[in-house]
């Protein structure tokens, strides 16, 4: 009798589980293979009940890999200087880069995305005697890459020796690893790093959208690469420098979006971002406007829904707003922390927000995605907030994977506030499209579900080896 194969599936955080697990994706795989599940202490204790009642239950197997913290650190401390190295590759890093060393940004006269100046060279206020900040960040670059590959090469030795996912996976001996990763997780990194050493191959599935192109460089190479659609294929291949067996597979988080929910009431719903910019003056424009009768009749609220990791400490207080209610689904939460050890929303709830919404009004994020694909209309927030370097207008124009969220059809982009009054009207006349190829372009999403997309590869991945 020919054995089943075995698959050994990595989950270093909650948001891996709940895209993963909860949504039942993985069950062709689960149905077909044996199947070893290895997660991080914080993911076992968090859903320890789940994973004895789904996955032990069934016949497969959960193992908890434990990671020193200063291992972990050195990971994160490799990434960060492999992104700041490789700024060039990308105006993601290069936006990042210069917010961490404190250089104030704003786009050039000419408004060319990607074109970074400090305001040093703009303003006599920041201007320093003796260099601008734009000069220190290229003297300090500059020293940097004379001693960039002796560090980078030494950490990485050290990285390889005594990787404590080789044990596993010499006592498991899957025959493909299957990795969920945001592009920053250390345990992935050394997952695909013991199976290279050990000729097995590796399926990273990049989680979200803009992972390619602004977390950092993939230095561990898996075997095969999974992700969001064409956009995402022509980051990798550009700006991680992985030239083939890169899949456009789409994302599990988007299949609850095939059945929606119907919902009696009509609202705006305001989408708040991770980054967390000032959503308060916008709202607040939007509650003006809302009693000056510029929305439709039968719209009844504004509902506002801070992103549930939101950097600030605390969403925005709204009660004395009279037309705008927070959303309650989100519950009693903690706005900050590392969401690997946070439980994040379940995403049966994505659709029953989104069902009744006559209007997105949101800064950009992938839930703008998520309501294109419920075609909703969306007015997506690129304003100027003066002296921020958060700013909706820099974060429109500088990170990648924003490019082209413009030519969608269903997509208002505004540009200033003074100007929300006509965007509003403008957005409302839109209708997206599910066959739009600007969507597609960046998310592929087709009557074919993820879960078979993704079985059909590891099959194909298996049959190859």
């Amino acid at each position: 009798m020919r054995r089943r194969q075995k698959i050994a599936v990595f989950l270093c955080s909650d948001m891996f589980y709940r895209n993963y697990v909860t949504t039942g994706v993985l069950t062709p795989l689960t149905d077909n293979f044996d199947v070893t599940f290895i997660v991080s202490p914080e993911l076992f204790e968090m859903r320890r009940a789940e994973l004895e009642q789904a996955v032990c239950s069934s016949g497969h197997n959960v193992r908890v890999l434990n990671f020193d913290p200063i291992r972990l650190q050195q990971h994160k401390d490799l990434l960060d200087i492999l992104m700041f190295h490789h700024a060039d590759l990308s105006t993601s890093f290069k936006y990042r880069v210069l917010r961490n060393l404190g250089v104030n940004l704003f786009l050039s006269q000419d408004g060319k995305a990607g074109q970074l100046v400090s305001d040093a060279i703009r303003s006599q206020r920041y201007k320093q005697p003796k260099r601008s900040r734009r000069k220190r960040w290229r003297t300090a670059r500059l020293r940097f890459i004379s001693r960039f590959k002796t560090w980078v090469s030494a950490r990485k030795k050290t990285l390889r020796r005594d990787n404590p996912v080789g044990a596993h996976l010499a006592e498991e001996k899957p025959d493909l690893i299957i990795c969920p990763s945001s592009a920053y997780d250390p345990e992935i990194l050394d997952a695909i790093n013991a199976a290279n050493e050990m000729a097995i191959p590796s399926l990273l599935l990049v989680d979200n959208w803009d992972n390619a192109s602004s977390k950092s460089i993939f230095w561990a190479r898996p075997t095969h690469l999974g992700c969001w659609g064409s956009q995402s294929v022509e980051h990798v291949h550009r700006i991680q420098g992985i030239a083939k067996n890169v899949h456009a597979l789409g994302t599990p988080r988007f299949e609850v979006y095939r059945d929606m929910p119907e919902i009696e009431q009509s609202y705006v719903l305001f989408l708040g971002t991770a980054i967390g910019s000032d959503e308060i003056s916008v709202l607040e424009c939007l509650d003006q406007l809302f009693a000056e009768g510029v929305f439709p009749a039968n719209v009844e609220k504004i509902i506002y829904r801070p992103h549930p990791f939101r950097r600030m400490k605390a969403a925005p207080d709204v009660t004395k707003l009279a037309h705008v209610q927070f959303d309650d689904s989100l519950g009693e939460r903690e706005w900050t922390g590392r969401t690997s050890t946070r439980q994040f929303p379940e995403l049966d709830q994505y659709p029953k927000v989104l069902a009744g919404a006559a209007l997105v009004v949101s800064g950009y994020t992938s839930m703008m995605i998520e309501a294109l694909l419920c075609k909703k209309p969306v007015l997506a927030l690129a304003h100027e907030e003066e002296g921020s370097q958060l700013s909706p207008h820099l974060v429109e124009a500088l990170y990648e994977h924003f490019d082209g969220t413009e030519r969608i059809e269903g997509v208002t982009v505004c540009r200033d506030l003074t100007a929300l009054r006509q965007d509003i009207t403008k957005a409302l006349t839109t209708c997206p499209r599910l066959d739009d190829p600007a969507l597609q372009h960046i998310v592929s999403f087709t009557d074919t579900p993820y879960a078979e997309r993704l079985s059909a590869l590891v099959h194909a991945i298996i049959q190859e080896t």
